[in-house]
């Protein structure tokens, strides 16, 4: 069809005449809402019930004013909503006399919890009860903020996925699926693109903005500032997420790294709070070398190894614990009470020549003590768990100093005490002790394990020490 042509040199047409005049007609109808700063006093297009920056009393709802004017001859109103899909629902009724008043504003304070849109429909009723259509108020529905806050996605650890040819990085976080209608995904790379991808995955937008975002955040304690762009998911439902659980797939680059957070997006666009950040860098998986077996070996022989074996509970002067007797000293002992109340043995060589031999010449260290709870009448259950309480001993820590004017041993060694000799004016040996520094319990009954190892660390025995419980 060519255009609208008038022939001006036909003149107008007579009466009675026919002329035919080809022409293009197009009726273009466009539906739009009104920005809020747009719209008329009393009717918001978009309405938040619970507004900031009110930190004195944030628990105030803001209501919708919804305003019926009334017609001649009205002397009774109906208020009707409905939110999103719903039912319409009558949330008001009352007099209104058109003899007396123009228009009833009625305000609504019964907010959804959720971001949604309501529309509003008002019916006058007569005299006689006589009912007008119902119309809907205002030119448009409004879209309301609800008053329950967007809940903060929690974002798990990035995951890599894929091979070098084709490297990815799965996102998953959890979050409450009540009132969020999508999610807005935050991606920044370092070092960063010459231009970001408009796409990294199939299932999310492309960038939000063609911009990055400038976003301080806080990853790890530390504080840093980044370029983000926006990514947005689909809509939240039987198509995307599992429950409360999302996850999706984005393409990387190797050796970049990924930085990464989540916030809730409302019906009405508005974000909730961010969730953690995580940062990661795609690699290749580490290919496993063969696997080797660990060459079996049989079990430690249980041995007696010297009587002299003995646990006790030691003496408050002494140590306020549990210990086993694992030699004896056979020179004078004093306490060097200037010093930390460390033992001072009248001899300066090595304590080592203390420690109890068995049959063959064989000192039992290296040794490591072990601590095995029995059943008595006061814990008639336990667990049998064995409890390692002393570090692996192949010496005993010392230094050799004067004390009253004699040359001799001072005992260093957290792990060792050294018991008082027996009572009475003859000299008689004082006992040597590996103690357990661990906690144990009171009327509890315990065995202890040495644990002894050869020459280049492999077990050689286990000798037990004899049964002990513990008085307070």
């Amino acid at each position: 069809m060519t255009p609208w042509v008038v022939n001006e040199a036909a003149g107008i047409p007579k009466f009675g005449e026919i002329r035919n005049v080809q022409w293009i007609a197009e009726t273009l109808a466009i539906k739009f809402r009104p920005s809020p700063n747009t719209g008329r006093k009393g009717d918001c297009w978009r309405h938040d019930p619970v507004p900031q920056g009110d930190p004195s009393d944030p628990g105030v709802v803001t209501p919708v004013d919804v305003t019926i004017t009334l017609t001649p001859g009205t002397k009774e109103y109906k208020l009707y909503r409905r939110v999103d899909f719903g039912q319409l629902t009558l949330i008001k009724q009352g007099p209104a006399n058109f003899d007396d008043v123009m228009s009833i504003t009625i305000p609504d304070e019964a907010m959804p919890p959720n971001a949604g849109s309501i529309c509003y429909y008002g019916q006058l009723f007569d005299e006689h009860g006589n009912a007008s259509p119902m119309t809907l108020l205002g030119d448009d529905c409004i879209t309301v903020a609800g008053t329950t806050p967007l809940p903060t996605p929690m974002l798990s650890a990035l995951e890599i996925v894929g091979d070098e040819t084709s490297p990815k990085m799965t996102v998953k976080w959890f979050c409450p699926p009540y009132g969020v209608e999508r999610f807005n995904i935050y991606v920044s790379i370092d070092p960063a693109y010459p231009t970001q991808p408009a796409s990294i995955s199939s299932v999310l937008s492309t960038n939000v903005s063609p911009d990055p975002t400038n976003v301080v955040y806080k990853v790890e304690g530390m504080m840093k500032t980044n370029d983000f762009w926006i990514y947005r998911s689909p809509r939240v439902g039987p198509g995307f997420g599992n429950g409360a659980s999302f996850d999706v797939d984005v393409t990387v680059v190797q050796g970049k790294t990924y930085t990464i957070f989540v916030t809730a997006v409302g019906k009405d666009d508005n974000e909730g709070p961010r969730s953690n950040v995580e940062e990661g860098k795609w690699s290749p998986a580490v290919v496993a070398g063969p696997q080797v077996p660990w060459p079996a070996r049989p079990l430690p022989s249980f041995n007696i190894f010297s009587t002299n074996l003995i646990a006790v509970r030691l003496p408050p002067s002494i140590y306020d614990g549990m210990g086993v007797r694992i030699g004896w000293i056979f020179e004078r002992v004093a306490t060097k009470t200037d010093n930390n109340q460390a033992a001072f043995i009248y001899d300066p060589a090595d304590p080592m020549k203390y420690i109890s031999t068995n049959a063959s010449g064989e000192k039992l260290f290296p040794v490591a003590m072990y601590r095995v709870q029995l059943i008595n009448a006061a814990y008639p259950a336990v667990s049998a768990d064995v409890v390692q309480v002393t570090p692996l001993m192949e010496s005993i820590a010392y230094s050799n100093d004067l004390f009253g004017g004699v040359n001799g041993t001072t005992i260093r060694d957290p792990f060792i005490a050294i018991g008082p000799a027996g009572a009475g004016t003859t000299f008689q040996a004082a006992p040597l002790y590996l103690l357990d520094t661990s906690p144990v319990l009171a009327g509890a009954r315990y065995i202890y394990l040495l644990v002894r190892f050869d020459d280049t660390h492999e077990i050689r025995e286990i000798v037990p020490s004899s049964i002990v419980e513990v008085t307070p």
